[in-house]
């Protein structure tokens, strides 16, 4: 089996316009406890086998009521769904000796200063969720070296990890689950 450099992977991993957070929680074993494992899906569009410009010219048409109700509805008659296609990456991301991490809805969270918004892994020197460590819980005093804040960008959600190390990232095809 090739070994993948970590940037090849990361640089792919950012690469990916939607990201789905398909599954969270401890490396298995004892040794593996305070380690936190991510998997994220690569989300595509399904385009939809219908005629698009009829779909269009009925759109434009039912604009003439413009309630928040009517877009959505047309939006979602018309957009694209995003799925976890078989030939969409999966990524497997490993956070050894995690000091703590959360999950937010991303449409109630605040921006960092200075947000790299090309990139779906971000690490942070200084951010709101390491005050918060710093100020609400005890880990500075138990961890030899300074916590870094990581975060990962889906949608729906953004996973905020405090950890010493940087994540070790892993990466396969959905299709060769099958």
């Amino acid at each position: 089996m090739k070994m993948v450099d970590q940037a090849q992977i990361r640089q792919r991993l950012d690469a990916c316009h939607f990201l789905s957070l398909e599954s969270f929680g401890p490396r298995g074993g004892q040794d593996g406890q305070f380690d936190l494992i991510l998997e994220v899906a690569e989300l595509k569009s399904q385009s939809r086998q219908t005629d698009r410009q009829s779909q269009d010219q009925e759109a434009v048409a039912y604009l003439g009521v413009l309630t928040s109700e009517d877009i959505r509805q047309v939006v979602e008659a018309h957009a694209d769904p995003l799925v976890v296609s078989p030939d969409s990456a999966i990524f497997t991301i490993l956070f050894e000796g995690y000091a703590a991490f959360q999950i937010k809805n991303e449409m109630m969270s605040l921006l960092e200063p200075g947000e790299d918004f090309s990139k779906k892994l971000r690490n942070y020197e200084k951010s709101l969720f390491l005050n918060h460590m710093a100020t609400a819980t005890c880990a500075s005093d138990w961890l030899s070296k300074p916590l870094k804040h990581f975060a990962v960008i889906c949608l729906d959600h953004i996973v905020d990890v405090a950890c010493t190390r940087e994540p070790i990232l892993s990466m396969r095809k959905r299709g060769d689950l099958d």
